[in-house]
């Protein structure tokens, strides 16, 4: 009723069927609620039973899984979780199980521009900065920008495992995302990502959290704060922090936002023109201030929300 498509109806009918009839087959009694979230662009229903929970969650996401010889409608909760965006389990204890699903619109983000041109130093064949551009919840954006460089012959792998992390853990916090690309690293290769960039881009705000050079432009000024250090990130695998990571920023009407590796060289002040295509302008400053030694990636976003 909101917007989605056939299908999508029929994958959030598949996910609510396949906990419903768990819930009717071996936890009654039940319940679920339904409500619109994001000002109507995405739906949220959370299923509870009042069984003696799930053992172990994790074997219960796997397809087939089952404690039970009756078979289910479809594959199991791992199925369910695919079907939608989001798949949460509130509690899962022998006083019952509750899960909520969350599905939204596709995002169509007609206020907001991003522009990236990223290449390799001169006469060099790979690139290791890596970027990622993620919208989410109809309206909102994930960007990171990083460089893989200290990684050497390996690095696309682990910007493949950076990558994995981000996109499946975009919901959390981004001190506890990076913490969580930071450890998936660690346990792949023994060595922290001492470059990196992650920001959220919401109507009203910018959230940012960065690790090394990774230089930030918000309006037209450099941002000087001096970023985290990596190697103080994780001690036993518990962020180390005397504050928060997390830097925001207020989202202005026309606000531009740039980032870039170290391979770019750009001034303390920046002007850029509105009346010019974002395209047009990041090909001109990329041209501008690439530097010929070193991989260079310059990401761009604007838009027009007022605070």
């Amino acid at each position: 009723a909101i917007g989605f498509s056939r299908y999508e109806v029929g994958m959030i009918s598949i996910a609510v069927a396949e906990i419903a009839t768990n819930v009717i087959r071996y936890a009654l009694p039940g319940k679920a609620s339904i409500r619109t979230i994001c000002a109507g662009k995405g739906i949220e229903i959370t299923i509870e039973d009042a069984g003696t929970g799930i053992p172990d969650i994790d074997a219960a996401m796997v397809d087939g899984f089952s404690t039970h010889s009756e078979p289910s409608i479809g594959k199991g909760l791992g199925a369910a979780a695919r079907s939608v965006e989001e798949f949460i389990f509130n509690k899962s204890d022998l006083t019952g199980t509750s899960i909520t699903l969350r599905h939204f619109l596709k995002p169509v983000l007609d206020d907001t521009e991003v522009s990236v041109k990223s290449f390799p130093a001169v006469n060099a064949f790979f690139n290791h900065d890596q970027y990622i551009i993620k919208p989410f919840h109809a309206e909102n954006l994930l960007v990171a920008l990083s460089d893989f460089r200290e990684f050497g012959a390996q690095s696309s792998s682990y910007a493949s495992i950076f990558k994995t992390v981000v996109e499946s853990n975009y919901m959390d916090s981004l001190d506890t995302l990076l913490q969580k690309c930071q450890l998936a690293l660690r346990e792949n290769n023994g060595k922290y990502l001492s470059q990196t960039l992650l920001m959220k881009v919401f109507p009203d705000r910018f959230e940012v959290i960065r690790c090394g050079n990774i230089g930030l432009y918000v309006g037209s000024e450099v941002i000087q704060r001096k970023p985290i250090d990596p190697s103080l990130f994780l001690l036993n695998g518990e962020v180390v922090t005397n504050g928060s990571l997390v830097e925001v920023f207020p989202r202005r009407t026309e606000t531009t936002v740039l980032i870039h590796s170290d391979g770019i060289s750009l001034p303390n002040i920046l002007n850029m023109e509105r009346n010019t295509s974002l395209d047009q302008q990041t090909r001109s400053l990329f041209d501008l201030s690439a530097l010929d030694d070193d991989d260079a990636t310059l990401l761009v976003v604007r838009g027009k929300y007022a605070c």
